[in-house]
């Protein structure tokens, strides 16, 4: 049969869209979603092989084409190859050392669970290919979990690597690859394996730009234990925990320093500073900047913390003249993270104040506030004002009432009338910024309000208060909707030990030290899911450390005593054992 020229060339048309189509990489057209998870399904090396050459290239098969956009952020070889070539084609992933693998090293290819396939279904599980150019394979391993400073899981996104060695120098993971590379879990868990033994040093990082290194100021660091050491007897370290942290590399900075009216200077830093360097008058010296003006330096009276500002310092002085510019230099500092005081930035200019301060305190916060649901006996009140002010006024002007409303009927109407009885207590704290008052019984349920005289709240120039009304109302909870946790810290002094209660909901509940003999009990837990952390406060200022880059000196090591706790309502959960290295 004689086929027409017009339908011969629609048909030749069709057949070459159909070959091309076929032959296109991507996710194929039509039919079914496809939501399966590539797997693989060979290896060359063979999983355990011995005596691999050293020009061998690596090769792994998918049940899946594979989509080359995040293959390189997701493969990762251990020890590390100074370079390489990776590569997909298809189904297949090829692993090419532009240099000879070392002689007798055990590697180890890990493909992460973010390479997709065309449809984007990730690997469901991180896959490890082990292989050996020696007769042997490393069994020493590393195992752990990743977490944030909200006690969740980090579950993606951060590379881990351990150094072969302790050389603080060699084991710096913004200038050098690590030996040893995995990834985080899609369960916030890790495992560095096959490992020769050694003594290790361990960090976590999140890798933006995909180069196995740290870049400090754009990714988060976690600097782990310096010293995991390995051996034949000893081949397994599990429980490491890791918390990353956007770590500051530069040295503590005076940034500003402000005169306010009534000798007041207030001088901020970069970071917190450590409390017993702060607050040293000695630490701190003022003078004239221009010396043709012959004004005599400030003279420093006291150095007070600053509430409002943990990285700020508030310093009492003699007199300043205004309008005249003078510098205030600082010395001997430390920040809290362990870095230096930067000689380079260790001074501020400011113009002086030298008015009279006629403008009285005010209040910066309260607890407890309208937003704070929670307050049960035994709690503080505590208030922060906005300037120092004068304890004497504070310890007189305070009053805490207990408020009783009662109803009556008349003639059909209702009246409530509100009685208002006193509430003892012991004054904890009284200026020169902050007041904590803690009352000797609250009734769980009632209604209390607290007072402050406007005309008893003085500054240091006995400046009153403009504030009409100082006054707050909190009702006390009782323990009826909430359980308890106990359990025993054992370390080798337990009262140096820190425990930190979180929800799952990433809300720290509470932190403590147990008692001498490791013992802990806390009350006033509300119902829900927990994770206990636990470490040791190796400076005893009763906060977790995370270490410091710049001298890379380790985070305090932390423990998980328990990863999930279930507190019931009006139920004791007990038997809580935490071991603190």
């Amino acid at each position: 049969m004689k086929i027409p020229v017009k339908t011969a060339t629609s048909l030749l048309f069709v057949v070459i869209f159909l070959i091309c189509s076929c032959a296109h990489k991507g996710a194929p057209g039509g039919g079914p979603e496809d939501k399966t998870s590539p797997v693989v399904i060979s290896a060359t090396p063979a999983m355990g092989a011995l005596l691999v050459p050293t020009d061998a290239r690596a090769e792994i098969t998918l049940s899946e084409w594979i989509n080359p956009q995040n293959l390189k952020r997701s493969v990762f070889i251990s020890p590390a190859l100074p370079s390489m070539n990776i590569e997909a084609n298809g189904p297949k992933i090829t692993i090419i050392s532009r240099g000879k693998l070392l002689d007798s090293t055990t590697y180890v290819i890990t493909l992460g669970t973010d390479i997709p396939d065309y449809r984007g279904n990730k690997l469901a599980s991180a896959y490890t290919l082990s292989f050996s150019t020696g007769p042997f394979i490393d069994s020493c391993s590393i195992r752990g979990a990743l977490y944030g400073q909200d006690g969740k899981r980090i579950t993606q996104g951060f590379t881990i690597g351990a150094f072969l060695g302790n050389d603080t120098a060699e084991a710096n993971p913004v200038t050098t690859i690590p030996t040893y590379i995995s990834q985080v879990g899609s369960d916030g868990l890790f495992e560095l394996q096959n490992m020769k033994p050694g003594t290790y040093r361990v960090f976590a990082f999140s890798d933006f730009n995909q180069n196995r290194k740290f870049e400090p100021g754009r990714e988060k660091l976690a600097i782990g234990d310096p010293a995991i050491t390995l051996s034949t007897a000893n081949p397994k370290y599990e429980g490491l925990v890791l918390v990353p942290t956007t770590m500051d590399t530069a040295g503590l900075a005076l940034t500003r320093a402000s005169s306010r009216p009534g000798n007041m200077l207030l001088v901020t830093f970069s970071k917190p500073v450590r409390d017993s360097l702060a607050f040293n008058p000695n630490n701190y010296i003022i003078q004239v900047k221009d010396s043709t003006q012959q004004k005599e330096p400030l003279k420093i009276e006291s150095v007070l913390t600053y509430p409002l500002d943990s990285a700020a310092v508030c310093i009492l002085t003699s007199q300043p003249k205004s309008g005249i510019k003078y510098r205030i230099a600082a010395r001997a500092l430390i920040a809290s993270d362990g870095t230096l005081l930067d000689s380079a930035r260790a001074a501020a200019d400011f113009i002086g104040n030298g008015r009279a301060d006629t403008t009285g305190p005010h209040l910066a916060s309260v607890f407890p506030d309208q937003r704070i649901a929670r307050f049960f006996p035994g709690d503080t009140v505590r208030i922060v004002f906005d300037e120092p002010v004068q304890e004497p006024g504070l310890r007189t002007g305070f009053t805490l009432n207990r408020m009783m409303v009662t109803a009556d009927t008349v003639d059909s109407a209702v009246t409530r009338d509100t009685t208002y009885t006193p509430v003892s207590g012991s004054v904890l704290q009284a200026g020169p910024f902050i007041f904590t008052f803690l009352p000797d019984s609250l009734a769980p349920g009632s209604k209390y309000q607290w007072t402050i005289d406007p005309q008893s709240l003085l500054d240091r120039h006995n400046n009153a208060s403009s504030d009409s009304i100082l006054r707050g109302v909190f009702t006390v909870f009782g323990d009826d909707d909430n359980g308890s946790l106990s359990g025993t810290v054992k370390a080798a002094d337990p009262s140096r030990c820190r425990v930190a209660v979180f929800s799952m909901q990433g809300k720290k509940e509470v932190e403590f030290s147990p008692e001498k003999n490791g013992y802990f009990l806390q009350t006033r837990v509300p119902e829900g899911s927990y994770r206990i952390f636990a470490y040791q406060d190796k400076n005893g200022n009763r906060k977790y450390d995370v270490g410091s880059l710049r001298c890379l000196s380790c985070a305090e090591q932390l423990v998980v005593g328990a990863d999930s706790v279930y507190v019931r309502k009006q139920w004791a959960v007990e038997g809580i054992e935490i071991t603190v290295p």
